[in-house]
């Protein structure tokens, strides 16, 4: 996570980091039309994958949808079909 100034650190510095990166994605699109990406293998050495997602649940609290979040909306854009 370079761009934000972020190498290996504890997971609330790395959801401090995006929180407001965070809000606002959230604010400018909502839940329908946001999905959940990362950068995964390259920040593995910053952040694991449950602490990332774990930071977007701190974030976000009763706004965070895991569904859509991490999957259908992910689905539905790229016209992936369930199997």
């Amino acid at each position: 996570m370079p761009v934000l100034g972020l190498g290996p650190k504890p997971r609330e510095e790395f959801r401090d980091a995006i929180a407001p990166l965070v809000t606002h994605l959230d604010q400018a699109f909502g839940a329908d039309r946001t999905f959940w990406s990362s950068n995964y293998p390259m920040d593995k050495p910053n952040i694991s994958l449950p602490d990332n997602v774990w930071a977007l649940r701190q974030i976000l609290g009763d706004r965070f949808d895991e569904n859509r979040m991490l999957r259908d909306n992910a689905r539905r854009v790229y016209r992936i079909s369930a199997k």
